[in-house]
């Protein structure tokens, strides 16, 4: 017994403090989604802390809500719900924006990065083609010597030098036959010039591209801007694409922690209330006289609803005790029971359905209140006789 408080204290402990930083994760979220919606500082805070005040209602109001359906209040319970499902998809809608317009960002940064990247990669391709046609040209520097060169050269007229290439013909821009050969030389270096220019150009280009591709290399941009949407397109083999897994992500991450901010406070108080173990009296520990023997209802109360419950607190005052472990029992087991006592007392026996609702008419009488608990159809802190004095001789 003391082993099970142990583990039931830290199963609530441990699960309680998760929840409880999940709750902490929602409402900031909500309140910076809220936060940033407002065009002025006293519109922010409004709108921030209204998201607040809807998380809260999400988280707890479902609580109250089941207090209140248990209770048979189910009109109240659905004009609740209504007020909880709207709150819920506020909460999800603030999650899947402020997640979303985060991971937008990040990965948007990243692949106008990437897209450079490519780009340079791409330019650089581009220019090595160019170059590789241009790669027999003379360089710049030899191409020139060998039109200035020819410039000089001298022109002789019956041995007597007239003058130079370039000064009779001007940089052969004038026509001179006397140049005309000289010229036509010219003219294809200075063709060869410029093939030797734009090499070099190209080659100037290239260096700095190839320097610019190796720092965006070393800062992390050739990598993919969206790993974990590159891995789910590659896993389904592209029946999700990376913009889909992109958008899929926030979403997923978004419903994570709404529905467990929303479901953990309640799932956790129904735990506790489940697993809590039942108080025990000096006579709450006897098998009998039943249920009888303690915490019976005041004689005018058990005495109407005897009248209306089909025998069901005869039936309990007879057959049933309390149970202190934390064993369930059935609704059929109940009923199957409780219509052998009619049967052995020749009075009619209620439905299963019946029984089941004057049974938790019973039980929530407030001699009872507390002491039997319900989960689905099964009931804990009750036993019957048969069952418990068996119990007792294993």
């Amino acid at each position: 017994m003391v082993s099970d408080q142990v583990m039931r204290l830290s199963v609530i402990a441990v699960l309680g403090c998760a929840t409880a930083g999940m709750f902490i994760v929602s409402m900031r979220g909500n309140y910076l989604f809220g936060y940033g919606m407002g065009q002025t500082p006293e519109k922010r805070e409004l709108f921030a802390w209204a998201n607040v005040a809807a998380d809260v209602w999400k988280a707890f109001g479902l609580i109250v809500l089941t207090v209140l359906w248990r209770n048979r209040h189910r009109r109240m319970a659905l004009i609740g719900g209504l007020a909880w499902f709207v709150c819920l998809l506020s909460g999800i809608n603030s999650a899947i924006g402020v997640y979303v317009q985060d991971r937008t960002a990040a990965t948007g940064s990243r692949a106008a990065h990437h897209a450079t990247f490519k780009d340079a990669e791409k330019e650089l391709e581009h220019l090595e083609a160019r170059y590789a046609r241009l790669s027999s040209a003379r360089p710049v520097a030899q191409v020139e010597a060998a039109i200035a060169a020819l410039l000089v050269t001298p022109i002789m007229i019956e041995e007597r030098v007239r003058g130079t290439v370039g000064q009779r013909s001007a940089d052969c821009t004038k026509p001179d036959l006397r140049t005309a050969d000289a010229c036509a030389k010219i003219g294809a270096l200075r063709e060869e010039l410029a093939l030797a220019t734009q090499r070099e150009t190209l080659e100037l280009r290239r260096t700095v591209l190839r320097r610019e591709i190796a720092r965006m290399r070393g800062d992390g941009n050739a990598d993919a801007p969206d790993p974990v949407g590159e891995f789910y397109a590659w896993v389904t083999r592209g029946l999700l694409s990376v913009r889909d897994v992109g958008f899929g992500f926030p979403l997923f991450f978004a419903l994570l922690i709404e529905v467990v901010s929303a479901f953990g406070p309640l799932t956790l108080a129904r735990y506790a209330e489940l697993t809590r173990p039942p108080p025990t009296t000096s006579g709450f520990d006897r098998p009998d006289p039943a249920m009888a023997g303690y915490g019976r209802p005041r004689p005018a109360v058990l005495l109407q609803a005897a009248q209306t419950d089909g025998g069901v607190v005869d039936w309990m005052a007879a057959r049933a005790v309390p149970a202190t472990d934390t064993a369930a029992v059935s609704l059929e087991t109940l009923h199957a029971d409780y219509a052998g006592w009619c049967d052995a007392e020749s009075s009619r026996a209620l439905s299963i359905n019946a029984f089941q609702d004057a049974f938790d008419r019973l039980r929530e009488m407030p001699e009872l209140a507390g002491r039997i608990r319900k989960f689905g159809t099964r009931y804990f802190g009750i036993a019957l006789v048969m069952s418990s004095r068996r119990a007792q001789q294993a």
